[in-house]
């Protein structure tokens, strides 16, 4: 922070401005908690703010983890019906696109229909859109419309990448 030591009032305002403008940014990046990557190519997907519990009965297995400056995740553990397990954590939304087929079988949230989700940068299979049934939607008032279930091991929170890079040692001659 800059200290000016002139006696103007002048002076004393602006100092004073560029501390509350110092203190908004600080307190607007404490509430922002970064994105969430594909972690093939490192596409924006969703914000880490985004992600809520969206609890299933039909989760074999959940957990709380931690993402994103201490926030508590809820992460459920799947199986479909080829065998296959994925970690999956849900998001209000997602940049992801869909093929705009809908399956009503094998939902892990009952009373919502799923469509693949994928980067769309590169393509790869990031998770699953799920969006209320019409009868069921028009049923309980209080359902979610759509939400998106991301596969934790396709992404990597922003901080997790930024640890990865390697700053290169300096050498004196």
């Amino acid at each position: 922070m800059l200290i000016c030591l002139r006696t103007s009032t002048h002076y004393l305002k602006i100092l004073c401005a560029a501390c509350l403008i110092e203190l908004f940014l600080i307190s607007a990046c404490d509430q922002f908690e970064g994105f969430l990557l594909c972690r093939k190519c490192g596409f924006e997907l969703a914000k880490a703010q985004d992600l809520f519990s969206m609890p299933s009965h039909l989760a074999v297995g959940v957990r709380n983890d931690t993402i994103a400056k201490n926030q508590k995740v809820y992460i459920q553990l799947f199986k479909n019906p080829h065998g296959n397990y994925f970690e999956v954590i849900t998001s209000r939304t997602a940049d992801a696109e869909t093929d705009n087929v809908n399956f009503g079988s094998d939902s892990w949230f009952p009373g919502y229909v799923w469509s693949i989700a994928k980067c769309p940068r590169c393509g790869t299979h990031v998770g699953w859109v799920f969006t209320a049934a019409k009868a069921a939607f028009e049923k309980a008032e209080s359902q979610i419309s759509s939400f998106v279930g991301i596969i934790l091991g396709q992404v990597m929170h922003e901080e997790e990448v930024n640890s990865l890079i390697i700053t290169p040692k300096l050498y004196h001659s």
